[in-house]
């Protein structure tokens, strides 16, 4: 495939928070993000990281339960109507 850019990050609404997810093998549809004081990885927006010039034709979003924040950190790319979604 050409043209497939895979970044890991923690995506959320805005930057200027961090997030953990916890791992416990078998619980992963009840797992919640919960807001820590700091991380390694601060969050991104889906904003930050699409440049305007490159909006996405596809977007994967695996995020246990985190969409609504996620899709708040990506009004740009949302108002172009030229992404498809899949959550």
């Amino acid at each position: 495939l050409k043209n497939i850019k895979t970044i890991h990050s923690i995506l959320a609404e805005t930057a200027d928070k961090y997030y953990q997810i916890s791992d416990k093998p078998g619980r992963e549809p009840w797992q919640q993000a919960a807001e820590i004081l700091n991380s390694d990885t601060p969050s991104m927006t889906l904003d930050q990281i699409v440049q305007s010039d490159e909006i996405p034709a596809f977007i994967k979003i695996d995020c246990e339960g985190f969409e609504v924040k996620i899709l708040n950190g990506a009004k740009s790319i949302l108002k172009t109507g030229k992404t498809v979604f899949f959550i």
